[in-house]
């Protein structure tokens, strides 16, 4: 997600995304659900939209696009009204993947590669697992204490909410990026990393894509 919120936070210091406008701004065949859901309520997990359901996180059915994934949950109903309270949602980072598509008319990994990757020199970080070396393997914790092989999953269903494959230092480089305004200008800093709070006055701890506190060091972002 902080890959997308990131892609996203410079999308909208070009000018190239509003924050306030609806999804299908940017999304026009996303079906509408009565009352508008913001680019800002996706990116702050106040949109409605749902989480996954059952053993949807052990998906291996395989999408040829993130528009075709978001037909697991498109007609699905809300389950709040947009900006009433916060509830974390992948599918709804889904979405907003969709919409960094629609705004550069590009495709998911395409906006990462001109957004983020290029300019920071991220060479191994990917929405896929084509040729890719030295991969780790994965691994689950049974309830006796016992480990074993995680499940093969197809990250396919949730490109932009969780499934890229990245390194610890490339993600590192990136988070070191974040605080610098040549990356993300002040303005733009302060529109991602302040907290938004719901309708109901929920305390999220979370801006725009981030979780946002204040320490003893200062505000923490992560």
């Amino acid at each position: 997600k902080v890959f997308t919120a990131a892609a996203l936070a410079r999308l909208v210091q070009a000018g190239e995304v509003d924050l306030d406008v609806e999804v299908q701004e940017y999304v026009p065949s996303f079906p509408r659900k009565g009352t508008p859901i913001t680019i800002a309520q996706l990116a702050s997990h106040q949109s409605g939209i749902r989480h996954y359901r059952g053993a949807e996180h052990l998906s291996t059915v395989h999408y040829d696009s993130v528009l075709d994934s978001l037909r697991v949950f498109a007609d699905d109903a809300l389950l709040f009204r947009p900006g009433r309270t916060y509830f974390y949602s992948s599918y709804g980072f889904n979405l907003l993947g969709a919409v960094l598509e629609g705004a550069s008319d590009a495709e998911y990994g395409d906006v990462l590669r001109e957004q983020l990757l290029s300019p920071l020199g991220l060479s191994r970080t990917r929405t896929d697992l084509a040729g890719l070396s030295g991969r780790t393997a994965f691994y689950e914790v049974r309830e006796d204490g016992s480990a074993r092989r995680a499940p093969r999953v197809d990250l396919s269903n949730r490109y932009p909410s969780g499934g890229l494959i990245s390194t610890a230092e490339e993600i590192a480089r990136l988070g070191s990026k974040l605080g610098d305004p040549g990356f993300l200008d002040r303005a733009t800093q302060a529109t991602f990393f302040t907290e938004r709070r719901p309708a109901n006055g929920t305390r999220t701890s979370y801006g725009l894509g981030f979780d946002v506190a204040e320490t003893p060091l200062g505000k923490f972002v992560g």
